[in-house]
């Protein structure tokens, strides 16, 4: 029989109303509630904390990390339960943190709280650790009907029990009456070469700026030149287009040895930046991020950033040192065109 951890880590799954009427995270184990996931297999319930997801940051993430490896060989795969709120981007900060896991590791929560009538909590941890059981590594995410991975999760509705999807590349697998249908055409094999490993030194100066049509550029001014942002996120209209207003800042950026990673502000399509002026003005001074989400974008800025504070990276090659970084495929986050150069 294969043998399970469950994290708790909060989430409306464990909130109950308090006296105002509002929702509030509850201690306490609540995996009794959804006494079928034990057909799954033996599973060990671990109360890490009950977090509005809201408020989860990386230090949670590195302390649920922890539990992964301190349990690591002693279960055949984890299933770690928080709240929706940022589940992706805990997902793909975890696709970070633990890479080349042969067990599969999978974030799963509730809409929903499982002590209330209707809850999607039950089918959610029952579909997580029915999906643990086929042994697929690697980081995934196991919500509504879906099976996603990690790396390439987006919330897109707010209340649905269906929150979450895969907008750049199709999602793994659909769920039927509690089975799982993959798609055919990805492999079992997932960057398996190595051994497990762990980093969890994230830099967490990463700010992001969702560019806009008609605004100033005084926030964006106001992020390059503060001395405590490391690193950037910005939304690229369309294909990755840059304002023109923006193209000195983004140069300054540079200067001033803060690497910027550009997405695509669309949910599904990829950045090329050099189908157009406006965005070929400004791609020698920004790491153009391709097919990354926002998401996965800041959590591996914040990954490639404290690997090179790690490694100690001069400020002159720091960054080709990220760039390199970005565009090496973790989790099968991005879609690099070839050849792509470093």
């Amino acid at each position: 029989m294969k043998k399970f951890l469950g994290i708790q880590s909060g989430g409306t799954i464990c909130q109950e109303k308090n006296e105002n009427g509002v929702y509030v995270p509850v201690e306490g184990d609540y995996f009794y509630l959804a006494p079928e996931i034990y057909k799954n297999g033996k599973i060990d319930s671990f109360p890490h904390k009950a977090i509005d997801s809201t408020n989860m940051s990386t230090q949670h993430r590195k302390e649920i990390t922890e539990i992964v490896k301190q349990n690591y060989l002693d279960y055949d795969g984890f299933v770690i339960v928080q709240g929706t709120d940022s589940l992706a981007e805990s997902a793909s900060a975890i696709n970070y943190m633990i890479q080349n896991s042969k067990k599969p590791i999978i974030l799963t929560g509730s809409q929903k709280p499982i002590k209330e009538y209707g809850t999607d909590a039950r089918d959610n941890l029952y579909n997580s650790f029915k999906f643990a059981s086929k042994g697929l590594p690697g980081v995934w995410v196991v919500f509504g009907d879906k099976i996603l991975r990690g790396s390439r999760t987006v919330k897109e509705h707010s209340t649905d029990f269906n929150a979450f999807n895969s907008t750049k590349q199709k999602p793994f697998g659909l769920i039927y009456t509690k089975e799982h249908y993959f798609s055919l055409d990805i492999e079992r094999s997932l960057e398996l070469e190595g051994d497990v490993s762990y980093f969890t030194s994230f830099d967490t100066g990463v700010e992001t700026y969702v560019q806009n049509s008609g605004n100033s550029t005084n926030v964006l001014e106001n992020i390059v030149r503060d001395d405590s942002v490391k690193g950037i996120v910005v939304g690229g209209l369309g294909v990755g287009n840059i304002r023109d207003e923006y193209v000195d800042l983004l140069i300054e950026a540079r200067e001033r040895n803060k690497p910027c990673v550009v997405v695509t502000n669309c949910q599904g399509g990829s950045v090329d930046m050099e189908t157009y002026e406006v965005g070929a003005k400004s791609s020698k001074y920004v790491i153009p991020g391709f097919d990354l989400t926002r998401e996965a974008a800041v959590q591996k800025l914040m990954y490639s950033l404290g690997k090179a504070r790690y490694e100690e990276i001069s400020k002159e090659n720091l960054f080709d040192y990220v760039k390199k970084i970005i565009y090496t495929p973790i989790g099968r986050d991005i879609t690099l065109p070839k050849p792509t150069s470093f």
